[in-house]
């Protein structure tokens, strides 16, 4: 299944559907977890800043499409050095524990499986949830 080529309109915007993702989770992946096509941990202690990204507002128009108990997230994200360029488009598979699986970003560095907008989709993915916990019913 490409996560390019899916039907548009199951994607959604609810938050309450999304992944419980944590920043343990965010770490795990970024720094610890293994590449299936290297076999080697991804390092990307970079993308521990992509916070910063989330901030500035570069993560725009985060959604989820649930398959059982994954979540496949994608978002636009600008680029750090050419903000006139089309936005990029990463996606992470996500259990909903808050384990991640896989990601793979559209720019040069996503076949890797790790980058800077990646790592920023996790952290905005991150503190919407915070938000969404921190909620009271009233």
């Amino acid at each position: 299944m490409n996560p390019y080529q899916l039907d548009k309109t199951k994607w959604s915007k609810d938050i309450n559907l999304w992944a419980g993702v944590t920043c343990a989770d965010i770490f795990m992946y970024l720094v610890n977890f293994t590449s299936a096509y290297t076999v080697e941990e991804l390092k990307c202690y970079k993308g521990l800043d992509a916070y910063n990204q989330v901030i500035s507002g570069w993560v725009r128009d985060v959604a989820v499409y649930k398959i059982n108990d994954l979540c496949l997230h994608t978002a636009r994200v600008m680029h750090s050095q050419r903000l006139s360029d089309t936005p990029l488009t990463p996606w992470i598979i996500i259990q909903t524990d808050g384990k991640v699986l896989a990601a793979h970003c559209n720019c040069m560095a996503g076949l890797g499986e790790s980058c800077t907008h990646v790592a920023a989709l996790l952290c905005s993915i991150e503190a919407t949830v915070i938000v969404r916990k921190s909620k009271t019913v009233t």
